[in-house]
């Protein structure tokens, strides 16, 4: 049985930046559509390749700033590191509120995407730092509280919206409230202080760490399957409000329905997975979850009833949840290397990975339109889970070749 989870000031904290990192990410999704037409590129008139380079212009810092963030870790803390990056997120999404137009819009959600590089580089060795037993379980519970983020997002946006207040409104309120868990973290804790940070760490050692991953083929497999991970998820992340205005003429609200169910979806495996799957079993519960994902999603581009797509959207969202905080968890566990640099460049892959999938979505509905394009989704879902699964084969072959090893060997000393 599980040994029981036991939460600090430090692990509320986390709970809380994720959950803020969730809302300033999905908030100006949620509002694409009455945003675009306010900032005139609306998505019905060939705007949709611009909404999704919203995205793409936002990865581009985000992985700039993760490639830096095992140096600033290194300089001055996970949680010092966190604490500011949440500020300069919150402060990006304040900026984006009173954009006049696109352009201006653009480069305040660069500035976001400079604060959200870090905390997707830092928020989960942070994590990792508070919880040395079972750090996996941990891990997975604490990203469920993006899922709540997006939920809660989702269903405030779409309600507001539907009765009428500005989307301006909807993201200054959320960049306001990013700020509490940027200053939770950098105000100390007297009773219980974060884990005490080891000496700095020399720039040559850091990068040794990440030579070191990129020389083993194995670390690969995880990089690949973590860019398609980011791919799948925030195309529906990004995408299912927009599709459902669009393709369904639904409401803001229905929009905020469709958004949340995905999102309660992936708050419940993610739950689940922390609560209830040893560390061993989670490579097994990646494939398994990217076959039911991919087997999902694939009715979405022929689905006509909005009835049908928000209990599929909340399949697709159980089959999602447990990839990104998984993948992590099992790379870490079966690639030898620093931990915090195999978090660091596995996030380096999955921003980009969210970027560009959500970009090429785009730009293919502009197109096909976004029922077609929604082709991608499943397939990312099933590469995931043939890597993961290629990976399992690998580990089971090793350990039958040792076995056969020891055989052999024990067969000789008693023959000698």
């Amino acid at each position: 049985m599980s040994r029981k989870m036991v939460f600090g000031r430090y692990d509320y904290a986390a709970f809380l930046t994720f959950a803020s990192y969730a809302m300033c990410s999905i908030v100006i999704p949620m509002c694409l559509v009455p945003l675009a037409r306010d900032l005139n590129f609306p998505l019905d008139e060939g705007g949709m390749g611009m909404g999704g380079a919203i995205q793409l212009g936002r990865s581009i810092p985000m992985t700039i700033m993760l490639i830096l963030c095992g140096f600033i870790a290194a300089r001055w803390g996970n949680r010092i590191s966190v604490g500011v990056a949440v500020l300069f997120m919150a402060s990006g999404i304040l900026l984006a509120s009173v954009s006049p137009g696109y352009w201006f819009l653009f480069a305040a959600l660069t500035i976001a995407g400079l604060g959200e590089g870090v905390l997707e580089g830092l928020a989960t060795p942070l994590v990792n730092d508070l919880h040395e037993d079972e750090p996996g379980r941990y891990i997975n519970f604490t990203h469920s509280f993006w899922s709540i983020g997006v939920l809660v997002t989702v269903l405030v946006s779409g309600a507001l919206l539907y009765w009428g207040v500005s989307w301006r409104v909807l993201a200054a309120v959320f960049g306001c409230v990013a700020v509490i868990p940027g200053l939770l973290l950098l105000l100390p804790s007297k009773k219980k202080p974060f884990p005490k940070k080891e000496e700095p760490v020399h720039w040559k050692a850091i990068c040794g760490y990440a030579v070191q991953l990129f020389r083993t083929p194995r670390f690969w497999i995880y990089f690949a399957a973590i860019f398609l991970a980011g791919g799948g998820e925030f195309c529906l992340t990004f995408w299912t409000a927009s599709f459902i205005q669009m393709s369904y003429a639904g409401s803001a609200w229905a929009a905020g329905v469709g958004t949340g169910a995905f999102a309660l979806g992936m708050i419940v495996s993610r739950m689940g997975a922390g609560y209830f799957v040893r560390e061993k079993n989670l490579g097994w519960l990646i494939v398994g979850c990217g076959i039911g994902a991919a087997i999902v999603s694939l009715f979405f581009p022929y689905l006509k009833s909005l009835y049908l797509l928000f209990p599929l959207l909340f399949l697709s969202g159980v089959g999602v949840g447990p990839f990104w905080a998984s993948i992590q968890s099992v790379c870490a566990n079966k690639v030898s290397g620093d931990d915090t640099m195999i978090f660091i460049i596995l996030s380096a892959s999955g921003v980009p990975g969210c970027g560009i999938f959500s970009t090429l979505l785009g730009i293919l509905g502009d197109h096909f339109g976004l029922r077609l394009s929604f082709f991608i989704v499943p397939v990312c879902f099933v590469l995931i889970s043939a890597l993961i699964g290629f990976d399992i084969y690998l580990q089971k072959r090793a350990a039958l070749k040792r076995l056969n090893g020891c055989r052999t060997v024990a067969k000789k000393t008693a023959l000698s």
